[in-house]
């Protein structure tokens, strides 16, 4: 029987494929194939397994869970493959931007960082993901959280509250850590996100 594997792929804010895989508008349902010989990174379709490592070749905010088939090629962070179904797609940007907010502010709370400033621009982040402030109010608290980072007691210190303000999955907390903490922090922060979108897209309850 032929491999068949549960994936997840990002696309760009309209919700077409590349160019060169014909340009379409995605919709649930529809199946793209790629003929020619696979090569990872150049040639076929590509999706990830993990929810994190998807996230990490994002053209844009437009996720899609899909099932992969066909000839595949499996890389570290990624496969690649002959023919990808998608079974549902959404505008993941409100999702995205409030799992970005929590990572935050749980790495504002591992590094012990109370600057209220810094506090305000995740919640800014929040509010604008909640449609509640425009994209002006934001900006003006991730400025604040800047100067706050900067007036903090040293570079290390102040590059971890900016991190920590404007991390998309917690990078401030990963790299503070050591290769264990790090797999179980994106371990958790890929079920965190996949419950997320699942329940986004209709899959989970």
């Amino acid at each position: 029987m032929a491999e068949r594997i549960l994936a997840w792929h990002f696309l760009p804010a309209d919700g077409r494929l590349a160019h060169r895989q014909g340009g379409k508008i995605i919709t649930p349902g529809m199946v793209t194939t790629e003929r020619r010989p696979l090569r990872l990174c150049g040639v076929g379709l590509h999706a990830s397994v993990d929810i994190m490592d998807a996230l990490g070749y994002a053209p844009g905010p437009i996720v899609q869970r899909v099932e992969c088939g066909g000839r595949i090629l499996h890389g570290n962070d990624k496969l690649c493959c002959s023919w990808r179904r998608c079974i549902a797609v959404a505008d993941a940007s409100r999702a995205l931007r409030l799992f970005a907010a929590d990572e935050a502010e749980r790495a504002c709370e591992l590094a012990g960082w109370k600057d209220p400033r810094s506090l305000a621009a995740i919640e800014a982040a929040r509010q604008f993901a909640r449609g509640r402030i425009g994209r002006a109010k934001m900006a003006a608290a991730g400025a604040a959280a800047w100067a706050a980072a900067w007036a903090a007691a040293g570079a290390a210190a102040g590059a971890a509250a900016w991190a920590a303000a404007w991390a998309a999955a917690g990078d401030a907390a990963r790299d503070a850590a050591g290769a264990a903490a790090r797999a179980a922090a994106k371990k958790r922060q890929s079920a965190d996100l996949t419950k997320r979108l699942l329940r986004l897209l209709g899959l989970q309850g």
